[in-house]
C-alpha cells in the first residue's frame, strides 16, 4: 500500500506496490534462482542490505550517516520470489502480493565506511535535525517541481536548533520545514510524552477548505460526501440495491435500468478481513472484481467513480485494470528520482483477463484521488475506450519511502517517478482529465445530481432524472400549505430557454391568492440585479470597477489601522471589501408605518436607535465611520495582514454601499438607474424597488411562524435603510424573463461581454464556489438565494442548458421565525422541482 506504515522496515523496503511485470532490465545476464548472500545496495532508497547465511541486516544510509535499522532471520520475511543474475551482481525480490516492480539490489564489495560504525539510537537534537535534513536532501525526488529550496531551508532553521529544545518544539520545527511541500506522501510520525504526533505535508484539498463552512472536520466532510455520493449513485443505478464487497467496503456497484454500470471505488485495500495479509487482500480483491465485472459485462457503458479513492496497493489497482485492456501492454514505467538514484527503469506490463470489458469506460477523478488511485488512472488513461472526467488528481503517485530517525520518529517521503505510456510524469500536477466537470458541487448534492455522471450519460445520448412530475411537485406544495409550513409560494421553470411552467399556490395575503404574477420581496436575490446592472454599466464605459470609496459619495470609512489598500467598487460587488454585517446592521430594519425598529419590537429589546433613520447615505455613514452612532470595530472583518480584495466575507452593507456608489457616480437615484437601464429594457414590468411611494400593488405579505397554536402570522410591512441589498420586489414570471435574458447567448442588452463581466470569478468562497458581480457561480450553475423575515427566495440558473428554477415563498428568515419543517420542505422542493423541469 502506498500509504502504509509497515511494522517491518525490510518488508516496507521489499514490498513495493506491483503486479504482473516480467520486464526487469537487468544488466549482467539472465535471472536464475540462487542463495541470498552478500552486501547489496538499493540505489535511490538509502538502503544497504547485508545478507549472510539465514540472517539479514538493513542499514539506512545517507552520504553522512549510516544506521542499523533492522536485523533478523530471512525466513521471517516470507520472500515470495527471489532471482539473482548469473554473475550475482543484481538481485530482484518480491514478497507475497508484490510482483510488479521487484526490488532491485546491486552488489557492493563491502559495506560503506560509515556502516562499519553505524549510528546508535539518539535523542540528540542536532543529530536528528541533520539526519532529517540529509535524508530528505538526498532522497526526495521533487524539489524543483514543488519549488522547494532545501538548502535555504537548512540555513533558515539550523540556527533554531539548540540542545534544550523539547520534543514538541523539535517536532514543530521539523513540521514547519515540511509545511509547503504540498505532498501527500511526506509525513512525520512521533510519540511525544506518550501521545502520538502526526504531521502531513499534503496540500489542502477542496474538502479541507469546504469543511469549515459546514462546521465539520476534514474527515467528517469526506465521510459525509462519500455517504451522500453513494446515495446519489443508488439513485442513478435505479431501484436494485447497490452491491458491495470487501471487509472495509471499498467497492460498490450497480446496473441501471438503462443498462449503465456504476462503480464507486473508495480504496485499493480493505478487501480482506486481515489488513496485514496483503496476499489475501489481493486475492479477495481479484474475486470481488470478477464478481462485479460478471454482473456488468453486458452494460452499454461503465461509470467508475474514483473521486474518493485514497489509494492502497498497486497490485489491486492492476487487478481491476486488467478488465479494461484488450491486449498485453506496458501501461506505465517507474524510476527513482533523487541524488542517490542509480537504478534502471522498471516497466509494468499487464495482460488482460479472459473476459475483457470493451465498452466505454468513464473514469471520474478529483484532487482527493491519490497515490495508488492515481497509478490506477495511469494504467487506464491511454486506453482507447476510456474517458477521464472530473478534476485532475492529487499529484502524489510515488510510494512512501520510510526513513526512521535516530530518535525513533518516522519520516516518509516521495522518491519515485511514475511515467505513462508517453513517458509523461504527473507527480505534482496530477493526472489531467479529458473533460472537466464539477466533482464536489454542493448544488449538485442539493439537486441530487452528479455533473460528471450527467456528462458521461450525455456522451452516451442518455440522461437521468428522478421520476417526478408537476403533479408530484404540486402535491408537495399543497401538503406544505395544508400543514401551515408556508402560506404561499410561486414557482417558475425555464427549460432550454423556454418558460415551461409558472404557477402560484396559497395565499399572498389574508385576502388574495398567489399567482405567477404576484410580486414577492426578493431579499438577497435583489443583489444579482445590482451585479448585472454594474456589469452592464462597466461594459458601457459609464462605471469603473476600480473606483474607490471616497468622501465625494457622502461617506467616509474608518478602516482598521493596518489597511492600506483603498476599498473599491469591485470589492463591494464581490464581498471582499472587509465590511461586515455586525449586530448593528439589523438596526436598519424598520416598520413602514411609524418607523419603529423592527429588531427592538420583535425581540422586545432596546438595542437599536428608535425610530430608525431610514436614509441609506446617513445609515452607511453612521455605520462605517467612527463618529457614527452605529460604528464599532465589529463592522469590519479584516484580520491583521488582510487587505480589501483578498478575502471573501458576505456583506449586505457592502452591497448597499455599492449601490450608493453607482448612484453618486451616475448622479441619479439608484432605483431610477435600475429601472431605466435594466428593468424596462428587459420588459420586467412586475419588478420594482419596495420604497415609500413605489410599492407594487398586491405584493405578497410576509408571514412568520409564531408557535404551534398561532401558526403563521402576518408581519406588518417593513423596509430597511439598506434597501438595495434586498428590497427589490418581483414575480415568478418576471424572474423567469430575467433568467432567460441572462442565459441567452448574444442577448441585445446583456451581451456575452456583460455576462462574462458579471460572472467572472473575483474571489473563491471555497474551491469550486466563486463570486463575480454579486452572482455566485458553482459547478456550472449561477445563482443567488435570499432570506429575510417572512421571505425565502431562489434564482437558480444553469446557462449551458439554459435551464432555470425560480422559487418565491412568503415566509422564512431567522430560525425562530419559521416553521421547523421549512428547511426540509425547501430542500425537497428544489430537488423535485429541478427533476420535474428536466422532464417537461
Amino acid at each position: 500500500m502506498k500509504t502504509r506504515i509497515t511494522t517491518t522496515i525490510l518488508s516496507a523496503a521489499l514490498l513495493l506496490t506491483a503486479c504482473h511485470s516480467d520486464n526487469n532490465k537487468l544488466t549482467d545476464g539472465p535471472l536464475a534462482p540462487a542463495k541470498l548472500e552478500g552486501i547489496f545496495a538499493r540505489s535511490g532508497y538509502g538502503q544497504v542490505f547485508d545478507f549472510s547465511a539465514q540472517h539479514y541486516r538493513l542499514y539506512s544510509t545517507t552520504s553522512q550517516y549510516c544506521r542499523l535499522e533492522q536485523q533478523g532471520n530471512i525466513a521471517e520475511l516470507e520472500i515470495k520470489t527471489l532471482q539473482i543474475s548469473e554473475k550475482g551482481q543484481t538481485i530482484t525480490a518480491a514478497l507475497p502480493g508484490s510482483t510488479a516492480f521487484p526490488v532491485q539490489l546491486r552488489k557492493l564489495n563491502q559495506l560503506p565506511d560509515s556502516c562499519t560504525k553505524p549510528l546508535a539510537d539518539s535523542q540528540n537534537v542536532r543529530l536528528n535535525f541533520d539526519y532529517f535534513w540529509h535524508s530528505i536532501n538526498e532522497l526526495y525526488g521533487f524539489f524543483p517541481q514543488r519549488n522547494i529550496d532545501w538548502d535555504k531551508r537548512y540555513q533558515q532553521y539550523q540556527h533554531q536548533i539548540t540542545d534544550n529544545l523539547t520534543d514538541a518544539e523539535l517536532f514543530d520545527l521539523l513540521s514547519a520545514m515540511l509545511a509547503d511541500f504540498a505532498d501527500s506522501h511526506v509525513t512525520l510520525h512521533a510519540e511525544i510524552e506518550g501521545e502520538a504526533a502526526y504531521f502531513s505535508a499534503a496540500r489542502s484539498t477542496v474538502l479541507a477548505e469546504m469543511a469549515p463552512h459546514f462546521e465539520l472536520t476534514d474527515t467528517e466532510m469526506q465521510t459525509a460526501l462519500q455517504q451522500t455520493s453513494l446515495a446519489l449513485m443508488q439513485h442513478y443505478a435505479g431501484t436494485a440495491p447497490l452491491q458491495t464487497s470487501g471487509a472495509a467496503q471499498p467497492l460498490w456497484w450497480g446496473l441501471s435500468e438503462d443498462n449503465v454500470g456504476y462503480i464507486m471505488l473508495q480504496g485499493l485495500a480493505g478487501f480482506s478481513a486481515d489488513s496485514e495479509d496483503i496476499q489475501a487482500d489481493v486475492a479477495a480483491a481479484r474475486q470481488a472484481f470478477s464478481q462485479m465485472m460478471a454482473a456488468l459485462a453486458g452494460a452499454d457503458a461503465i461509470i467508475l467513480d474514483n473521486r474518493f479513492n485514497i489509494g492502497g496497493y498497486d497490485d489491486i489497482a492492476a487487478e481491476l485494470a486488467r478488465f479494461f485492456i484488450a491486449q498485453s501492454q506496458t501501461v506505465l514505467t517507474k524510476k527513482v528520482n533523487n541524488l542517490q538514484a542509480h537504478q534502471v527503469e522498471q516497466t509494468l506490463q499487464l495482460s488482460p483477463v479472459a473476459q475483457v470489458y470493451t465498452g466505454p469506460l468513464f473514469l471520474i477523478n478529483s484532487e482527493v484521488t491519490v497515490s495508488a488511485a492515481e497509478t490506477f488512472s495511469l494504467m487506464l488513461k491511454d486506453q482507447p475506450q476510456v474517458t477521464l472526467l472530473g478534476q485532475p488528481s492529487n499529484g502524489a503517485l510515488s510510494d512512501m519511502l520510510q526513513k526512521p530517525l535516530p530518535n525513533g520518529w518516522l519520516l516518509t517521503l516521495s522518491n519515485e517517478t511514475y511515467l505513462d505510456q508517453h513517458r509523461q510524469s504527473f507527480e505534482v500536477s496530477g493526472i489531467p482529465v479529458d473533460i472537466e466537470t464539477p466533482v464536489f458541487s454542493q448544488l449538485d448534492l442539493a439537486l441530487q445530481k452528479v455533473s460528471a455522471y450527467d456528462t458521461a450519460l450525455a456522451l452516451l445520448e442518455k440522461s437521468y432524472r428522478q421520476d417526478v412530475s408537476t403533479q408530484d411537485l404540486e402535491h408537495i406544495i399543497n401538503q406544505a400549505i395544508t400543514g401551515n409550513i408556508i402560506p404561499g409560494i410561486a414557482v417558475a421553470m425555464v427549460k432550454q430557454g423556454e418558460l415551461k411552467y409558472s404557477q402560484g399556490f396559497g395565499k399572498a395575503s389574508e385576502n388574495t391568492q398567489v399567482t405567477a404574477k404576484t410580486p414577492f420581496v426578493l431579499a438577497s436575490v435583489s443583489k444579482v440585479f445590482n451585479g448585472t446592472l454594474a456589469a452592464l454599466l462597466v461594459e458601457q464605459g459609464r462605471l469603473n470597477p476600480d473606483t474607490e470609496v471616497r468622501d465625494d459619495i457622502g461617506i467616509s470609512m474608518t478602516l482598521p489601522e493596518h489597511v492600506t489598500t483603498p476599498v473599491r467598487l469591485w470589492h463591494l460587488l464581490s464581498h471582499t471589501s472587509g465590511i461586515a454585517d455586525s449586530d448593528a446592521y439589523h438596526c436598519g430594519y424598520y416598520f413602514s408605518e411609524g418607523g419603529q425598529s423592527m429588531l427592538n419590537t420583535l425581540q422586545a429589546e432596546n438595542s437599536c436607535p428608535d425610530p430608525v433613520q431610514p436614509e441609506l447615505e446617513q445609515f452607511l455613514q453612521d455605520y462605517l465611520n467612527s463618529s457614527g452612532s452605529l460604528y464599532s470595530a465589529a463592522n469590519y472583518q479584516l484580520p491583521d495582514g488582510v487587505q480589501p480584495g483578498k478575502q471573501y466575507h458576505y456583506s449586505n452593507i457592502g452591497s448597499a454601499l455599492a449601490a450608493q456608489m453607482m448612484s453618486c457616480h451616475l448622479a441619479s437615484p439608484f432605483n431610477s438607474i435600475m429601472t431605466d437601464e435594466l428593468l424596462q429594457p428587459l420588459g420586467l414590468n412586475q419588478t420594482k424597488w419596495d420604497l415609500p411611494g413605489t410599492q407594487l400593488p398586491d405584493t405578497a405579505t410576509r408571514f412568520i411562524w409564531q408557535d404551534a397554536t398561532s401558526g403563521l402570522v402576518p408581519l406588518p410591512h417593513y423596509r430597511a435603510a439598506t434597501w438595495p441589498d434586498g428590497f427589490l420586489a418581483s414575480s415568478a414570471e418576471d424572474l423567469a424573463k430575467f433568467a432567460q435574458a441572462v442565459m441567452r447567448p448574444n442577448h441585445p442588452l446583456l451581451s456575452n461581454k456583460v455576462r462574462q463581466r458579471m460572472l467572472e470569478p473575483l474571489v473563491s468562497i471555497y474551491p469550486g464556489k466563486q463570486v463575480g458581480y454579486q452572482w455566485i457561480t458553482e459547478g456550472g450553475y449561477i445563482y443567488h438565494d435570499g432570506s429575510d423575515p417572512g421571505t425565502e427566495t431562489l434564482l437558480l440558473l444553469q446557462p449551458a442548458s439554459q435551464n432555470a428554477l425560480i422559487v418565491l415563498i412568503n415566509t422564512g428568515g431567522m430560525a425562530d421565525w419559521q416553521h421547523p419543517a421549512l428547511p426540509e420542505f425547501i430542500n425537497t422542493l428544489k430537488t423535485v422541482a429541478w427533476h420535474t423541469m428536466l422532464g417537461l
